[in-house]
């Protein structure tokens, strides 16, 4: 069966939970992904320790393997770990 763009954004956004930055700091454990998702420059002038970088027009392209890369240091599995995005 076809999906419509609309039917891929409607699924995807109903596993994403938007939280406040208090909120996004109380999940926070050694194990959370956390995905700066502005450009390079912004990242390069300052972003949160820990943090990497995957601009929003390549996050589509890049969270697997995101994922697998940043797996090593923790100790969830990839499908189990907590990812924030900034």
């Amino acid at each position: 069966m076809l999906v419509s763009p609309a039917d891929v954004v409607a699924r995807a956004k109903a596993t994403i939970k938007e939280c406040t930055v208090s909120q996004a700091k109380e999940v926070l454990t050694p194990s959370t992904l956390l995905i700066d998702i502005r450009e390079a420059a912004e990242y390069q002038r300052g972003h949160i320790p820990g943090a990497v970088l995957s601009p929003r027009g390549l996050l589509e392209f890049e969270i697997h393997a995101l994922v697998e890369r940043t797996a090593a240091a923790s100790d969830v599995a990839p499908e189990d770990r907590e990812i924030v995005l900034y």
